[in-house]
């Protein structure tokens, strides 16, 4: 990606584009991500690599050129290095059960702000979050070969349902 932005700003960059905003309104780009995902989606129709590759670097190209800060840092939040502290933490345990007071004290916030801030870095509540990624764990491992029982450890607390629920939602 920062190859492509250096192309459209004429200059080395010293860091990819960010981007400032989460959710893009832009019907254009949402039309040729639409048919870039037809051109890499059908099995059974044949789109050539070189229309393939065309199709991405122009639609990366229209996103860096409309919607990219090239320039800038990205925002440093207060929350953020607390947030990482709990990420790596829940990704360290996954298997055991997390106390949402223990996670904020992590943090270094008060329960409802950690909420809110993990909310808005992760785009999940921690619970979401921690059932996430157990799910991702335990299908990662599955398809890797391992035998159920073995997988059962890193998903402890998937129920049937959440894991059903998991499948559903797309988070497999």
């Amino acid at each position: 990606m920062r190859e492509i932005a250096e192309d459209i700003v004429g200059r080395p960059l010293s860091r990819p584009p960010w981007f400032p905003q989460s959710v893009i309104v832009d019907p254009d780009l949402a039309c040729a991500l639409a048919e870039l995902h037809a051109c890499l989606g059908h099995d059974n129709v044949w789109t050539c690599e070189m229309e393939q590759d065309t199709r991405l670097v122009a639609f990366l190209a229209g996103l860096i050129a409309r919607w990219a800060d090239v320039d800038g840092l990205p925002p440093v939040r207060y929350e953020s290095k607390g947030i990482v502290r709990v990420r790596d933490y829940l990704e360290a345990n996954l298997g055991q059960e997390a106390e949402l007071a223990e996670l904020a004290k992590l943090a270094g916030l008060s329960r409802s702000h950690f909420i809110r801030a993990f909310q808005r870095e992760t785009g999940l509540t921690p619970h979401a979050y921690l059932i996430d990624r157990r799910f991702r764990a335990a299908s990662r491992l599955l398809g890797r070969g391992d035998a159920p029982g073995d997988v059962a450890a890193p998903a402890a607390s998937l129920t049937r349902a959440t894991s059903t629920a998991c499948s559903r939602r797309g988070w497999a």
